[in-house]
């Protein structure tokens, strides 16, 4: 059992107990009922209800959807920089040019081609 135990370092045994914590509190279940709540109470302010006046709804639904613009953005500030990062640091480990040479062409034509399919869809969306 002891060999079994060193195939794993204690942090992903951390992460195993976490994630297995997670599911076991049925934390999917509490995303789609926080969903659905969400969706209720946008249309419940929403206009066509008549519940409340428009500029009241849209002022509580703006301090309503702070936290969840605050949290996208503060993803978006640690992603970038941890995708960048991983990307020069795999680099960085290779030591065969040929190989480096090969994978710079490929990551270079999957951006350019991924930021091109990005803007021609932006771009069909935006015209209807």
């Amino acid at each position: 059992m002891a060999e079994n135990n060193s195939y794993y370092p204690s942090q992903l045994r951390h992460l195993n107990t976490y994630l297995s914590g997670l599911v076991k509190g049925r934390l999917w279940l509490k995303v789609l009922i926080g969903m659905f709540l969400g969706l209720v109470v946008g249309t419940l302010l929403g206009p066509s209800v008549g519940l409340v006046e428009p500029d009241t709804g849209t002022l509580i639904g703006n301090w309503l959807a702070f936290p969840g613009q605050l949290f996208l953005a503060t993803i978006q500030m640690i992603v970038i920089p941890l995708v960048i990062a991983s990307v020069v640091r795999g680099l960085a480990a290779s030591e065969n040019l040929e190989q480096l040479r090969k994978l710079g062409l490929r990551v270079t034509s999957f951006f350019v081609i991924t930021t091109a399919l990005a803007a021609a869809i932006g771009l069909w969306i935006g015209g209807l």
